[in-house]
């Protein structure tokens, strides 16, 4: 086996790993979103973006660092406003459905 097919077997593998992970953080965030315990989503969604990005799930990656970005932004504000980083946190969980639905299915079917 070549370096660039090991290579590629090792990232496939640690993608379906992030996968089969990756739902105890979203039903982690949908608690967090329904508690608004913003500061707690703030570590879920930067892991969720350092590892999506490094294994090639780029779009749930950005998703992640937009949003981490704009909370943070928002709770260091002298006013934070917890409407805004509701709607924030609700549009990536509606990115982070996307993800997951199609992911049911290819787990489902492997």
């Amino acid at each position: 086996m070549t370096q660039s097919m090991s290579d590629s077997v090792y990232k496939g593998r640690m993608q379906q790993r992030f996968i089969r992970n990756y739902y105890a953080r979203h039903d982690a965030l949908e608690i967090l979103f329904e508690a608004r315990g913003y500061r707690d989503a703030l570590a879920i969604l930067s892991d969720v973006y350092g590892s999506a990005n490094s294994l090639g799930l780029t779009a749930l990656g950005q998703a992640a660092d937009a949003v981490h970005r704009f909370m943070t932004q928002e709770l260091a504000s002298d006013a934070p406003s917890e409407r805004a980083m509701h709607a924030a946190l609700n549009a990536y969980l509606d990115v982070s459905m996307e993800f997951c639905n199609p992911t049911e299915r290819y787990l489902a079917a492997g």
